[in-house]
């Protein structure tokens, strides 16, 4: 692939951070050019999210666990097994540093929809451990946010859409 690269488009694409995705004999695979070194040099191309054969369901370092493991409902400490427990199975490696997991719960929401939650691993991947919670922290929104607002600018002003600046640009006139 990299030789392809060199040979149609010469260095137009040698940007430090690119992301080349490519079908090979495992599946899907991307890397990332480093920067650092030759561009042709494979030794400076990083794995980039999900890699290989049987990856689909988790892009970059976020895992869907309900699709990459049984669709279950799940707390924190059986979504991290559930996911341990299918690295083992298919010999595939999902966690990576920095990894998130989204997973249903057993929670409804007032219309009877199941509640998702996400946690970002805080750690490196040989801390990752189902009883030790504490270096998972809550990941997003998970819900709506509560921003105060006010329709009148106000000099000074902390609240959305009331700042200072939108309080200077009022036409006097």
């Amino acid at each position: 692939v990299l030789q392809l690269f060199k040979t149609q488009f010469g260095s137009t694409f040698e940007i430090p951070g690119i992301v080349v995705s490519y079908r090979c004999q495992n599946g899907w695979e991307s890397k990332q050019w480093s920067g650092n070194g030759s561009f042709a040099d494979e030794g400076v191309w990083n794995d980039f999210g999900a890699n290989g054969k049987d990856n689909d369901n988790h892009t970059g370092n976020t895992i869907n666990v309900n699709a990459v493991c049984a669709d279950s409902e799940y707390t924190l400490s059986t979504a991290i097994k559930a996911v341990q427990d299918k690295e083992a199975e298919r010999g595939l490696k999902y966690f990576k540093s920095g990894v998130v997991l989204t997973f249903k719960t057993a929670e409804k929401d007032s219309k009877g929809a199941p509640v998702w939650e996400a946690y970002q691993f805080t750690r490196e991947i040989t801390d990752i451990d189902p009883v030790d919670l504490k270096p998972w922290i809550p990941f997003g929104g998970g819900g709506p946010a509560v921003i105060e607002t006010k329709d009148t600018p106000v000099a000074g002003g902390k609240e959305a859409l009331s700042t200072g600046g939108a309080y200077k640009h009022i036409p006097t006139k």
